[in-house]
């Protein structure tokens, strides 16, 4: 009897789990299918928001006389640029729409979209070299770079206030006063990351550096490449999205800043310049010596190898530690 319990219960444990894993499947399908929607089929230019858009900004062009409209996109608004069409559209496009290698699996259409608007733009600017060549290569179009350097005049980079630190996640505070802490911030898309392979070499780093916590601020996405126990163990933390400032105080707490590469070429993050303007100690895992940030991880940090594995990892954290 006491073998038929134990039996019952271990089935009732397996098929909980299966259950479980089962609804994560049906969750990250369904997240899928939705992206598939918006991306590919662009969905969002059917929403309450973009009629709204549109309507609000054809008002504004009816009651005020404009001559210059200065727009940051993608994505474009539908019918935006018929709107517009006598007036000089200066745009700064900071990501790429219609050309990027993976937000879409069907881009003709895109492209189309993307290829007519900025044909009737005035001026261009982009956010990388690597961007500048691509609309240059695929629409015959010019544009100017414009880095996404910081500066005080937008942002609030000075150190952590108290009032601020105390309002800070408790678990980390406590972390940082007796643990060397590597935060990670911002998010990871689908497709843009080797998040399996960053997550190898964060683990071995852990295994051998026992005195090393790291978290992820506004991320989760890399969650399910670690082990289960270094989560339990709370050797990797992971933290809700944050405001700008918010995040700027988690960066200036923690001793070093992780930083990830992309798949693909260009788009500079945001939030490597940050870390460039307040001088913070980076970790740059899987960046291409061939792609754009490289050259500015060699202009800023004098970083002139790739971390690719864990004795590349090593062997950086060794010439920092002892010059």
């Amino acid at each position: 009897m006491k073998k038929k319990n134990s039996l019952l219960k271990k089935q009732t444990k397996e098929s909980f789990f299966t259950i479980i894993v089962l609804k994560i499947k049906e969750v990250s399908f369904l997240k899928k299918f939705f992206k598939f929607l918006k991306n590919d089929f662009l969905f969002e230019f059917f929403s309450i928001q973009h009629f709204y858009l549109i309507y609000l900004v054809e008002k504004l062009i009816s009651n005020y006389e404009i001559n210059n409209v200065y727009i940051s996109s993608p994505p474009f608004p539908l019918l935006i640029n018929r709107i517009l069409k006598k007036k000089k559209i200066h745009l700064d496009m900071r990501d790429p729409w219609g050309t990027h290698q993976s937000l879409s699996k069907i881009k003709f259409h895109r492209k189309f979209i993307e290829k007519k608007f900025l044909n009737s733009c005035h001026s261009i600017s982009v956010g990388s070299k690597h961007h500048q060549r691509i609309l240059k290569e695929e629409y015959k179009i010019n544009s100017n770079v414009l880095y996404n350097y910081a500066d005080e005049d937008s942002n609030d980079f000075s150190e952590v206030k108290l009032n601020e630190f105390n309002k800070l996640d408790k678990k980390f505070i406590k972390d940082i006063k007796s643990f060397e802490v590597w935060s990670y911030i911002g998010t990871t898309p689908d497709g843009f990351y080797n998040l399996n392979k960053i997550a190898k070499i964060l683990e071995k780093r852990l295994f051998f550096q026992k005195n090393l916590k790291i978290y992820f601020i506004g991320n989760n996405e890399i969650k399910y490449f670690f082990k289960k126990n270094l989560i339990e163990s709370e050797r990797v933390n992971f933290l809700s999205r944050v405001n700008r400032r918010e995040a700027m105080c988690y960066l200036h707490l923690s001793k070093f800043a992780l930083h990830f590469g992309h798949y693909f070429d260009g788009y500079p993050t945001t939030k490597l310049f940050e870390m460039i303007y307040i001088k913070k100690p980076i970790i740059p895992l899987l960046v291409d010596q061939n792609h754009e940030p490289s050259e500015l991880l060699k202009k800023h940090y004098g970083i002139h190898e790739s971390i690719m594995s864990y004795e590349d990892l090593s062997k950086y954290l060794n010439n920092i530690r002892h010059g």
